[in-house]
C-alpha cells in the first residue's frame, strides 16, 4: 500500500451504550475512541431518497486505511473537519495489507 496516497487522518469510534438504572431504558450512545488512522477517500456512490415526507441525501465513501483489526459495522468514522459516517461494511484487501471501510454519511 502506497503510504503517500493515505492523506486523511480519520478517527474510528465506537458506540457505549449505557442504560438508565431508574427506568432501565437505554441511553443515547456515547463514542469512544477505536484508533486515529491514516486513510484515503473515495467515493463510491450516492443518492437521494424520500423518507417519512423528507428528502434525505446519502454519501457512499470508502475510506481505505492500513489493515486494521476489530472494525465493525457498528462503529463510525469522524474524518477531520467533524462529520460523521455510519460504518456499513468492511473489505480486506491483499493479504492483511489494508482494510476498506465502506460508511454512508447522511445529511437532512
Amino acid at each position: 500500500m502506497n503510504a503517500g496516497s493515505l492523506d486523511r487522518r480519520i478517527k474510528i469510534e465506537q458506540p457505549k451504550q449505557e442504560q438508565d438504572s431508574r427506568t432501565g431504558q437505554l441511553k443515547t450512545p456515547t463514542w469512544l475512541p477505536f484508533a486515529e488512522v491514516w486513510a484515503r477517500r473515495s467515493p463510491a456512490m450516492g443518492g437521494e431518497r424520500f423518507l417519512a415526507d423528507q428528502r434525505i441525501a446519502e454519501a457512499d465513501t470508502i475510506f481505505r486505511v492500513r489493515y486494521l483489526r476489530g472494525v465493525l459495522p457498528t462503529m463510525r468514522v469522524v474524518d477531520a473537519d467533524g462529520r460523521a459516517y455510519d460504518i456499513k461494511g468492511t473489505q480486506e484487501v491483499g493479504r492483511r495489507e489494508g482494510l476498506d471501510i465502506l460508511a454512508k454519511a447522511r445529511t437532512e
